[in-house]
């Protein structure tokens, strides 16, 4: 094997079966889980070695979810798991993380700044979307809706601010930071209206970072990892909340080209669309407060979660002054 393998990533390789050594292939990873090609004298796969949570029961619920998902006819392809030796699609490390096999999908990730893919990722999403209301499913999800966001975080009241904002980082934030708290406790109270709302099985992350495209078309969605029982149209928020960027031009055109297709696809009720703003601005909350757990757990550095700062704030803003 390569020398620059991890230990981590040695000990997860030979818990299952390969045609000759393999090797790395050098490609993009995410913030919350370490992901790896990989390539024997046959084939190529994906090892995913998970940082967010070691609890088996959520890893083997993402598989339960993929293994029904593959029984739907849907047009994009998802991930496969593969047995380790074992016999089991979830491998564990001696420092207690998770890691798991996966069949290679070939593509690139979209970019923002090619329309087609954009619309085609929006399309693939609805597709999913559709398909994910045809699942019935007696286990519990791991994650909670986004909108319980007091159940699914800790309270940022004013002893966490105030520990935040005890960092240089973050205290250069600290107007972004009370913008956000303030959407906080706004978003808190519209939690019974946002519980009105249809709800269904949502992947729940879906962006360019977590799909594939071939030229102009997406082909895959993929990291299923945060699926969970949510409201319908969060799935088409999620996917707008990630195009909002300082550097995505003719954002808003792109923003309208994307819901119009998600929307030939799956009809939303008016009441949907009326509250699609607030939970665009709900999923960027949602991932500060993801990061600020992640920091408080000593998995991310303080510079990470500022910048997610910074781009929460942005989004609160560009929806507060373009989408009302």
């Amino acid at each position: 094997m390569e020398s620059s393998m991890s230990a981590e990533l040695e000990e997860v390789i030979s818990q299952y079966t390969w045609h000759g050594q393999p090797s790395i292939i050098p490609g993009l990873s995410g913030m919350n889980n370490t992901t790896i090609m990989l390539e024997d004298e046959r084939e190529r796969s994906i090892v995913r070695i998970y940082n967010n949570h070691s609890d088996q029961s959520k890893l083997k619920f993402e598989h339960r979810m993929l293994l029904v998902l593959q029984q739907q006819p849907l047009s994009i392809l998802i991930p496969i798991p593969q047995l380790n030796n074992m016999g089991s699609t979830i491998s564990t490390i001696h420092n207690g993380k998770l890691a798991a096999r996966y069949c290679y999908i070939e593509g690139e990730r979209p970019e923002l700044t090619n329309v087609k893919q954009l619309i085609s990722l929006a399309e693939a999403s609805a597709k999913l979307s559709i398909a994910f209301s045809k699942v019935s499913l007696s286990e519990e999800p791991a994650y909670s809706p986004y909108y319980e966001l007091t159940k699914n975080y800790v309270a940022l009241d004013e002893k966490l601010m105030l520990q935040l904002l005890g960092h240089n980082a973050i205290a250069e934030r600290e107007e972004q930071l009370l913008l956000i708290r303030d959407e906080y406790n706004r978003l808190e109270a519209l939690e019974h209206q946002f519980s009105q709302l249809p709800h269904q099985w949502i992947h729940g992350d879906i962006n360019c970072s977590n799909s594939l495209a071939i030229e102009d078309k997406v082909v895959a969605i993929l990291d299923f990892e945060f699926v969970t029982r949510d409201l319908r149209v969060m799935e088409l928020a999620v996917l707008l909340s990630e195009l909002i960027k300082p550097y995505t031009t003719e954002l808003t055109d792109k923003l309208l080209a994307m819901r119009e297709a998600y929307e030939s696809i799956v009809a939303l009720t008016p009441d949907e669309i009326t509250l699609l703003p607030e939970l665009i601005k709900l999923r960027s909350v949602d991932v500060v407060m993801h990061f600020i757990e992640r920091y408080i757990q000593g998995l991310d550095p303080i510079d990470i979660l500022a910048r997610m700062i910074k781009h929460s704030a942005f989004v609160i803003t560009y929806v507060n002054d373009q989408m009302k």
